[in-house]
């Protein structure tokens, strides 16, 4: 009898590790996501580009908050199979749609940055929600140095 208890509970230790270990599996099948290129081929290398995060998501237990780029120089983005953007070095417009959603129902608006993009740096979009009237920044993701001018702001109708 006792050697069978012993066993019964190695069973449940084996599927709770299994169940702890698949969304890593999983999340490994994956594959790294690949950029959206914005530019002409051929593939440049990365020293003679600019990179922008393209999107986020945060969740919580009443709700969610997002925020991505929809647009790049006023040409849509798809970012649904992207996390990131490369594109040619230079002053560029880019349209940031935030916003959270949840039980109450949800808003989002969109906001036109205007930054100058450097070869060879990764920028990302930063929005402290936070405040009365959110910030939407593009920051340089290795001096963390705020490199945007918001321009303009719309709600989504």
């Amino acid at each position: 009898m006792e050697n069978r208890t012993a066993n019964s509970s190695v069973l449940p230790r084996t599927l709770s590790l299994l169940l702890l270990l698949l969304p890593v599996l999983f999340y490994g099948c994956a594959g790294v996501p690949k950029a959206y290129r914005m530019y002409p081929e051929p593939e440049r290398p990365k020293n003679e580009i600019a990179v922008i995060e393209g999107k986020r998501f945060l969740y919580f237990f009443i709700g969610a908050c997002s925020h991505s780029i929809s647009y790049l120089d006023y040409q849509v983005v798809n970012l649904e199979q992207y996390d990131k953007i490369e594109f040619i070095p230079g002053f560029h417009t880019v349209t940031v749609r935030f916003g959270c959603e949840g039980f109450y129902g949800g808003h989002y608006q969109y906001a036109h940055l205007e930054f100058n993009a450097e070869a060879g740096h990764e920028y990302k979009i930063k929005v402290n929600r936070w405040k009365f009237y959110p910030e939407v920044l593009v920051i340089d993701k290795n001096s963390e140095e705020v490199v945007s001018k918001e321009v303009k702001r719309f709600k989504e109708k």
